[in-house]
Order: C-alpha cells, then sequence, then structure tokens
C-alpha cells in the first residue's frame, strides 16, 4: 500500500465519522427547533428576535446551521468525488459547493448575531 492511498484511506475514515457525528447532532437540533418553533406564540420577527435573546436559543440555532453545513459539506463532497471524473471540473464543482455553503452559514449566523444583539442592518 502505498502512503498516498494510505492518507486517502484516513481521510475517508474522518469524514465518514465526522459525517455521522454532524448526523448524530442534526437529530438532536432540527426536532429541538421545530418544538421550540411549534410553540411560539407566532413566528413574526418579533418572537423569533425575543425567542432568540435568550443565549441557549441563539447558540442552539448557531450550532445548527454550522452542523447543518458541514453535514451537507461532507455529504456533497464525497458525491462530487463519486461522480466527477474530471479532476478540474470536480475541483471546480468542490469550489462552488463550499463557497455557496460558507455563504450561507455566514448569512444564517449573521442574522442570529443581529436578531439576538437587537442590532439593525
Amino acid at each position: 500500500m502505498t502512503r498516498h492511498m494510505a492518507h486517502g484511506r484516513e481521510s475517508g475514515r474522518r469524514d465518514w465519522l465526522l459525517e455521522r457525528g454532524t448526523a448524530l447532532l442534526l437529530l438532536l437540533l432540527v426536532p429541538w427547533l421545530g418544538l421550540h418553533l411549534a410553540f411560539l406564540p407566532g413566528l413574526s420577527q418579533a418572537h423569533l428576535a425575543d425567542w432568540l435573546h435568550a443565549p441557549i436559543n441563539a447558540m442552539a440555532l448557531a450550532s445548527l446551521i454550522l452542523m447543518a453545513a458541514l453535514h451537507a459539506s461532507l455529504g456533497l463532497r464525497s458525491i462530487l468525488m463519486d461522480y466527477i471524473a474530471t479532476p478540474s471540473l470536480r475541483a471546480l464543482s468542490l469550489l462552488i459547493t463550499r463557497s455557496l455553503l460558507v455563504f450561507s452559514a455566514v448569512i444564517g449566523l449573521g442574522a442570529i448575531w443581529l436578531l439576538h444583539t437587537g442590532a439593525t442592518p
């Protein structure tokens, strides 16, 4: 076995464990969010801002966004690596995918911050 193959196998194992770990966290965070939203008096910006003033809610929602982005990144990377044979197209696809996921996570975290602090954009 070459050194490159051993590194690839170790990297694959790490990605597999990370993806499973994020899935377990999402299995806890998504129902938590659903239950909290179901019992809010309304889904207006004011109700959500009041709900996000509690640090535990802001932290849990931020964790959900980060875990969802990481989980999606790992899963999409696996799919792209398996099904796109051309190295340059694969690299471009990975770059675009990761860029969109990072952008989405930053927007989500920024929205949480604005609602948590009560700041206006």
